[in-house]
């Protein structure tokens, strides 16, 4: 089974950070398939750009782990524009959402991951 391809958003981050969120625990009990963790380095410009806010400074700290993907723009144009390939965007953000092409994962209840 091929691994599947898990893109975090800047407010993605945050909101699980801000509501104590494992963001791992919780992928594996909503994924049953291998997969792995990435994150634009648009995601990492914003959330720099947001200190020394406490949950930007975490959600940086939690990021090192993650492999990056490259592209030009702001994170939300990279994260619509890769939505078509085999990736699962999960992201807070009500615009975006209405731009992506594919399957997403979003914060319910402010206590658990919903794949959509």
């Amino acid at each position: 089974m091929n691994k599947k391809t898990i893109v975090l958003d800047t407010n993605f981050l945050r909101e699980c950070i801000k509501n104590k969120i494992h963001i791992e625990e919780e992928l594996d009990r909503i994924c049953h398939y291998p997969y792995t963790i990435k994150i634009t380095e648009a995601t990492i410009r914003e959330l720099e750009q947001q200190m020394p806010h406490p949950e930007a400074k975490l959600a940086l700290a939690i990021t090192k782990k993650y492999e990056r993907i490259e592209g030009e723009g702001g994170a939300d144009d990279i994260l619509a524009e890769i939505s078509s390939q085999d990736v699962i965007i999960a992201t807070q953000d009500k615009e975006l959402k209405k731009r992506l092409k594919g399957p997403k994962i979003v914060l319910r209840q402010k206590k658990y991951l919903e794949l959509k």
